[in-house]
């Protein structure tokens, strides 16, 4: 996966935290959340297709909207957070 912008601003600890990753594992799994926002970026899912848009705070060509797979998200929290 590319690691663009948007992913690396959505990675970052002013973003998000160890505990929120487990949050939205949670919502990957329970499906009760269509958005979540955090203070850089926010997640929509589309759990039909099982894809989540991730979002810049502002619109910026700098940043443009990332779509990803769960299994991808899932990857990449795993690997940044150490989830288990």
């Amino acid at each position: 996966m590319n690691r663009d912008k948007v992913i690396l601003v959505f990675l970052s600890s002013d973003n998000l935290s160890k505990n929120l990753a487990y949050k939205i594992v949670a919502n990957l799994k329970s499906k009760k959340e269509a958005k979540m926002i955090f203070n850089l970026t926010q997640l929509n899912f589309e759990f039909e297709t099982q894809e989540v848009i991730i979002s810049y705070y502002i619109l910026d060509e700098e940043y443009p909207d990332k779509i990803v797979t769960f299994q991808e998200l899932l990857d990449l929290l795993k690997y940044n957070y150490k989830l288990t």
